[in-house]
């Protein structure tokens, strides 16, 4: 609102529409942003975590105490877990929640791999280990697609910037553009048409870049 009122009192109905938009569009984007940095620093999380875990219990240590060590440094993921083994609960439950958080897929295949162990009386610690080799491998991919896709990001946002810098290059100073822009109805549609199509364009680009983000599968 704040944005509107101020565009709207420095160029017009166009200021308006600009203000409006820009806002829910911000928000958006910090939203996702913030949500793409909570699933990465997941990721790593829980690769580091397994292989603690596969240590510790490879270590000769019991899997009460294991699970308790781990939710020391990772209690998001392994607190619950813990707890429910401290009472001579079984952790698995526990185990399958977490693994609902995004980026914490991975534990999914901790838990069942603790549902084994538990059944069949083996230790979990090698396939924990086998886990953690698997995460590794992943986590190379997904950095090798990340930095694949950084300059299709970048070439995007670029491209997106251009109309604008287009506009305040060639409005020659006397704000005739701008002005027509802003507040003439057909520079208006132009306006709204265009940033239309912009906002699509980097849509599209960002959901197929998160789609050939690799995942652990679920």
């Amino acid at each position: 609102m704040a944005g509107a009122l101020v565009l709207g009192t420095a160029a017009g109905p166009g200021g308006v529409v600009m203000g409006a938009v820009a806002a829910p569009c911000t928000a958006v984007w910090w939203s996702r942003r913030q949500r793409a940095r909570a699933r990465h620093r997941r990721e790593t999380d829980v690769d580091e975590a397994c292989l603690a875990l596969a240590g510790e219990l490879g270590a000769g240590m019991a899997a009460g105490s294991a699970l308790a060590s781990v939710a020391e440094d990772w209690p998001e993921l392994f607190a619950a877990a813990s707890g429910r083994a401290a009472v001579g609960d079984d952790p698995v439950p526990a185990l399958r929640t977490a693994a609902r958080l995004p980026g914490a897929e991975a534990l999914s295949a901790v838990a069942a791999a603790w549902e084994v162990a538990e059944r069949s009386g083996a230790g979990p610690a090698t396939v924990l280990q086998a886990v953690s080799e698997s995460l590794r491998s992943l986590n190379a991919v997904r950095r090798e697609a990340e930095a694949q896709l950084a300059s299709v990001r970048a070439t995007t946002r670029l491209m997106a910037a251009l109309p604008l810098l287009t506009v305040v290059v060639f409005s020659g100073g006397d704000g005739a553009t701008v002005d027509f822009l802003t507040r003439h109805p057909y520079g208006l549609a132009c306006l709204v048409t265009a940033g239309v199509f912009i906002a699509l364009g980097v849509v599209w680009v960002e959901r197929a870049a998160r789609a050939a983000r690799p995942v652990w599968p679920a």
